[in-house]
């Protein structure tokens, strides 16, 4: 397996605790806030490193009977998500404004990704 230092000699490791408030033009928490309990925490950390302009991009699973039937029928049982985009998008409410949101796949909504600012 190839490291990311193969490609990027230069590339440097940084986490959120790293960068200064406001350091960040956009975020993306890409169907990954589903796996943590403290996400609520974790949307207002994610807030305060965005500019005052910046953009949060949200994706997680609908948690739909579509979707758990596709889990169901991958042989994955959904225990490792401890809460669903809906309960994520209502603690992003509670902190910052939302800007848009999608639905895919159209007509048949398994995951939805929303925008919203600080």
């Amino acid at each position: 397996m190839r490291c990311l230092r193969q490609f990027l000699p230069d590339a440097i490791h940084q986490t959120l605790d790293d960068a200064p408030n406001g350091a960040y033009q956009a975020v993306f928490a890409l169907d990954s806030l589903e796996h943590n309990t403290a996400y609520a925490e974790l949307l207002l950390h994610l807030k305060d490193k965005l500019s005052p302009n910046g953009v949060l991009i949200l994706s997680g699973p609908t948690e739909s009977a579509f979707y758990k039937l596709g889990r169901r029928i991958a042989g994955f049982d959904g225990h490792y998500h401890d809460v669903d985009i809906h309960a994520i998008e209502a603690a992003a409410s509670l902190v910052m404004q939302r800007v848009s949101v999608s639905r895919l796949p159209v007509g048949l909504p398994l995951f939805r990704i929303s925008v919203w600012r600080r």
